[in-house]
């Protein structure tokens, strides 16, 4: 028998797999643009046009980490996955709960990392620091990011798949995320 949650949690839960692709595909996406083998491919095409290159580059990044931070904040006027735990019965859900915070245990230091990314490079603009000097206010690497995006899935895929739904797939939103910025990049590269 498949257990079941309340409306409102399966509303939070459908709200943060939304969450877990965007976080997914604007970190994709800024892999592409950043990636040693597209700058061999499309080196041309990001020179021509480095005011959109640098743009959109940061663009992505940012809104990766505003999805990483959206979905660990801890704020009862947000959706987050702290509500989302609130809204699950302890007793039914005892198991999956004890893995999920098991998990967020875990990231503790990755979640204050984020937060401190997302407040200097995009909440309070600390126009003075470049990416890679906010970055070292931290422990956190680049790697850190899609692991931490691939956990967030298998948190929200651990109740999924108790109730018997879709689960969260970030490799099908990456792969496609992917295909389309290269179907872009040619385009520009096919200009004349």
């Amino acid at each position: 028998m498949k257990r079941q949650i309340t409306k409102h949690a399966g509303d939070l839960l459908e709200a943060l797999a939304a969450i877990v692709h965007d976080a997914a595909a604007h970190w994709q996406a800024y892999w592409t643009f950043d990636a040693v083998p597209a700058h061999k491919e499309f080196g041309r095409v990001f020179k021509s046009h480095s005011w959109w290159y640098v743009l959109t580059r940061e663009a992505y990044f940012l809104g990766a980490v505003i999805s990483l931070g959206k979905f660990f904040e801890k704020n009862h006027h947000t959706v987050n996955i702290w509500i989302f735990i609130d809204q699950l019965d302890a007793g039914e859900w005892s198991p999956e709960l004890a893995e999920i915070s098991h998990d967020l245990d875990e990231l503790k230091g990755t979640i204050k990392d984020i937060a401190i990314i997302r407040s200097n490079f995009y909440a309070h603009r600390n126009r003075e620091l470049t990416q890679k000097e906010i970055f070292s206010k931290t422990s956190l690497r680049y790697d850190d990011i899609p692991a931490t995006i691939r956990r967030m899935e298998r948190i929200l895929n651990r109740v999924i798949s108790e109730l018997g739904g879709s689960e969260v797939n970030v490799k099908s939103v990456s792969e496609h995320t992917e295909q389309e910025i290269r179907n872009l990049l040619s385009k520009l590269k096919d200009q004349k």
